[in-house]
Protein backbone atom coordinates (compact mmCIF):
# COMPACT_ATOMS: atom_id res chain seq x y z
CA UNK A 1 0.00 0.00 0.00
CA UNK A 2 1.52 3.64 -0.48
CA UNK A 3 0.82 6.99 -1.33
CA UNK A 4 2.46 9.78 -3.35
CA UNK A 5 1.86 13.81 -3.10
CA UNK A 6 3.18 16.65 -4.73
CA UNK A 7 3.27 20.10 -4.33
CA UNK A 8 5.24 23.40 -5.93
CA UNK A 9 8.20 21.13 -7.27
CA UNK A 10 8.06 18.80 -4.67
CA UNK A 11 7.21 14.94 -5.17
CA UNK A 12 7.03 12.55 -2.64
CA UNK A 13 5.79 8.70 -2.44
CA UNK A 14 5.58 6.12 0.34
CA UNK A 15 4.95 2.22 -0.06
CA UNK A 16 4.41 -0.22 2.27
CA UNK A 17 5.09 -3.55 1.58
CA UNK A 18 3.56 -5.39 4.95
CA UNK A 19 4.11 -9.21 3.93
CA UNK A 20 7.91 -8.09 4.63
CA UNK A 21 7.89 -5.40 6.87
CA UNK A 22 9.31 -3.13 4.98
CA UNK A 23 8.59 0.62 3.87
CA UNK A 24 10.42 2.45 1.10
CA UNK A 25 9.79 6.60 1.65
CA UNK A 26 11.72 8.73 -1.36
CA UNK A 27 11.18 12.31 -1.14
CA UNK A 28 12.10 14.37 -4.20
CA UNK A 29 12.60 18.39 -4.93
CA UNK A 30 11.96 18.39 -8.56
CA UNK A 31 9.13 17.93 -10.29
CA UNK A 32 10.61 14.94 -12.69
CA UNK A 33 11.83 13.15 -10.14
CA UNK A 34 9.38 10.21 -10.65
CA UNK A 35 9.72 9.18 -6.86
CA UNK A 36 6.95 6.21 -7.50
CA UNK A 37 9.29 4.50 -9.88
CA UNK A 38 12.71 4.94 -8.14
CA UNK A 39 10.23 3.11 -4.90
CA UNK A 40 9.83 0.19 -7.51
CA UNK A 41 13.28 0.46 -8.45
CA UNK A 42 14.60 0.14 -4.57
CA UNK A 43 11.91 -2.41 -4.17
CA UNK A 44 12.80 -4.79 -6.33
CA UNK A 45 15.87 -4.76 -5.15
CA UNK A 46 15.37 -5.07 -1.36
CA UNK A 47 12.72 -7.69 -1.48
CA UNK A 48 14.29 -10.38 -4.33
CA UNK A 49 14.37 -12.58 -1.68
CA UNK A 50 10.82 -11.80 -0.21
CA UNK A 51 8.81 -12.00 -3.71
CA UNK A 52 11.19 -14.07 -5.94
CA UNK A 53 9.62 -14.63 -9.15
CA UNK A 54 7.90 -17.94 -9.57
CA UNK A 55 9.16 -21.38 -10.92
CA UNK A 56 7.15 -23.08 -13.80
CA UNK A 57 5.14 -25.77 -11.65
CA UNK A 58 5.89 -28.60 -14.31
CA UNK A 59 8.67 -28.82 -17.12
CA UNK A 60 7.56 -26.88 -20.36
CA UNK A 61 5.19 -24.57 -18.50
CA UNK A 62 5.76 -21.17 -18.71
CA UNK A 63 4.58 -17.97 -17.19
CA UNK A 64 2.77 -15.94 -19.67
CA UNK A 65 5.04 -13.03 -20.66
CA UNK A 66 5.64 -9.87 -18.93
CA UNK A 67 3.92 -6.62 -20.73
CA UNK A 68 7.20 -5.25 -21.13
CA UNK A 69 8.62 -7.99 -23.16
CA UNK A 70 6.20 -7.82 -25.83
CA UNK A 71 7.64 -4.87 -27.89
CA UNK A 72 5.17 -1.61 -28.24
CA UNK A 73 3.76 -0.70 -32.12
CA UNK A 74 5.94 1.40 -34.41
CA UNK A 75 3.40 3.75 -35.91
CA UNK A 76 4.60 4.84 -39.20
CA UNK A 77 4.74 8.92 -39.56
CA UNK A 78 1.77 8.77 -41.45
CA UNK A 79 -0.31 7.64 -38.50
CA UNK A 80 1.80 9.80 -35.86
CA UNK A 81 0.49 12.90 -37.84
CA UNK A 82 -2.95 12.24 -37.28
CA UNK A 83 -2.30 12.68 -34.03
CA UNK A 84 -0.34 16.24 -34.51
CA UNK A 85 -2.39 19.31 -33.84
CA UNK A 86 -3.24 21.14 -31.00
CA UNK A 87 -5.42 19.95 -28.00
CA UNK A 88 -7.55 22.37 -25.66
CA UNK A 89 -8.75 21.33 -22.00
CA UNK A 90 -11.86 23.55 -21.31
CA UNK A 91 -11.40 22.13 -17.37
CA UNK A 92 -7.88 23.76 -17.48
CA UNK A 93 -8.01 26.12 -19.60
CA UNK A 94 -3.96 24.40 -20.98
CA UNK A 95 -3.20 23.93 -24.73
CA UNK A 96 -0.91 21.28 -25.56
CA UNK A 97 0.87 21.24 -29.78
CA UNK A 98 1.34 17.60 -30.47
CA UNK A 99 4.10 17.41 -33.17
CA UNK A 100 5.11 13.84 -34.98
CA UNK A 101 9.04 14.22 -35.58
CA UNK A 102 11.68 11.80 -36.62
CA UNK A 103 12.05 10.44 -33.07
CA UNK A 104 7.94 10.02 -32.55
CA UNK A 105 5.22 11.60 -31.13
CA UNK A 106 6.40 14.94 -29.01
CA UNK A 107 3.44 17.11 -26.86
CA UNK A 108 4.94 20.83 -26.75
CA UNK A 109 3.71 22.94 -23.70
CA UNK A 110 4.45 26.78 -22.62
CA UNK A 111 5.52 25.02 -19.07
CA UNK A 112 5.86 21.40 -19.16
CA UNK A 113 8.17 21.38 -22.07
CA UNK A 114 8.49 18.79 -24.49
CA UNK A 115 6.97 15.75 -24.12
CA UNK A 116 8.11 12.26 -25.91
CA UNK A 117 4.57 10.01 -26.13
CA UNK A 118 5.74 6.86 -26.16
CA UNK A 119 3.49 4.27 -28.48
CA UNK A 120 1.52 1.20 -26.16
CA UNK A 121 -1.45 0.21 -28.49
CA UNK A 122 -3.41 1.69 -31.21
CA UNK A 123 -4.38 5.09 -30.15
CA UNK A 124 -2.46 4.86 -26.75
CA UNK A 125 0.94 6.54 -25.41
CA UNK A 126 2.87 6.72 -22.35
CA UNK A 127 5.35 9.75 -21.32
CA UNK A 128 7.68 9.53 -17.78
CA UNK A 129 5.73 12.53 -16.71
CA UNK A 130 3.33 11.92 -13.55
CA UNK A 131 0.54 13.93 -14.59
CA UNK A 132 0.52 12.58 -18.05
CA UNK A 133 1.41 8.60 -17.60
CA UNK A 134 -1.17 7.55 -20.23
CA UNK A 135 -2.55 8.94 -23.08
CA UNK A 136 -5.57 8.03 -24.92
CA UNK A 137 -7.05 9.54 -28.31
CA UNK A 138 -10.38 9.21 -28.90
CA UNK A 139 -11.75 9.00 -32.95
CA UNK A 140 -14.71 10.59 -34.25
CA UNK A 141 -16.92 8.62 -36.27
CA UNK A 142 -15.25 9.33 -39.75
CA UNK A 143 -12.15 7.99 -38.15
CA UNK A 144 -10.42 11.41 -37.64
CA UNK A 145 -8.77 12.13 -33.78
CA UNK A 146 -10.82 14.28 -32.29
CA UNK A 147 -9.51 14.58 -28.50
CA UNK A 148 -7.33 12.39 -26.30
CA UNK A 149 -7.47 11.66 -22.75
CA UNK A 150 -4.64 12.21 -20.65
CA UNK A 151 -4.53 10.40 -17.18
CA UNK A 152 -1.75 10.45 -14.44
CA UNK A 153 -1.29 10.88 -10.45
CA UNK A 154 -4.89 10.97 -9.60
CA UNK A 155 -6.74 12.10 -12.78
CA UNK A 156 -8.19 10.23 -14.92
CA UNK A 157 -9.91 10.46 -18.50
CA UNK A 158 -9.27 14.68 -18.24
CA UNK A 159 -10.34 15.46 -22.20
CA UNK A 160 -8.55 17.61 -24.40
CA UNK A 161 -10.76 18.68 -27.24
CA UNK A 162 -8.39 18.38 -31.11
CA UNK A 163 -9.19 22.15 -32.64
CA UNK A 164 -9.70 22.57 -35.96
CA UNK A 165 -8.97 26.58 -35.47
CA UNK A 166 -7.69 28.57 -33.04
CA UNK A 167 -9.13 29.67 -29.63
CA UNK A 168 -11.04 33.23 -29.69
CA UNK A 169 -9.50 35.23 -27.04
Amino acid sequence: MGHGGADAGFRTQATWYPEANVGVVVLTNVANGNPGGRVRQVAEVVLAEVFPEAEPEEEGDTPSPAADSVPPPTPDPATLAEYAGTYYSPELDALYHLEATDEGLVARHIRHGDIALEPRARDEFATDRWFMRQVRFERAPDGSVSAMRVGGGRVRNLLFIKLTRPLPR
